[in-house]
């Protein structure tokens, strides 16, 4: 599903996060929280760049507006979902495969 190399880069910036931004004793749930605020933050950013691609925002973000920029926001996005798994020790290719047996089960594809 992801490739490892991914995954191993993940990890790199999970380890990068903990070393560089929290202090040592910086609990874990807490980590896991600012994990969330943050792929919220994401997501809010790409939702801004779909409405801008939509025309659906204020003008001079239209005039702005660049494929590129979505395409970053789609990877912000994906990227602090798979640090939030990281935190969380999900296992997201585990994860995935399940959830795809799952709606392939159900007829979803």
């Amino acid at each position: 599903m992801i490739k490892q190399e991914l995954l191993e880069i993940i990890k790199k910036i999970v380890s990068n996060l903990d070393n560089k931004f929290w202090e040592k004793d910086f609990p874990k749930d807490k980590k896991i929280l600012l994990s969330c605020v943050k792929l919220q933050e994401e997501t809010g950013e790409l939702a801004w760049e779909v409405l801008t691609q939509l025309w659906r925002a204020r003008q001079e973000k239209i005039d702005k507006f660049s494929n590129q920029n979505l395409e970053f926001e789609f990877a912000d996005v994906v990227l602090s979902l798979l640090v939030l798994a990281e935190k969380m020790d999900i296992d997201i290719n585990n994860a995935l495969k399940e959830k795809l047996d799952k709606i392939q089960k159900r007829g979803g594809f």
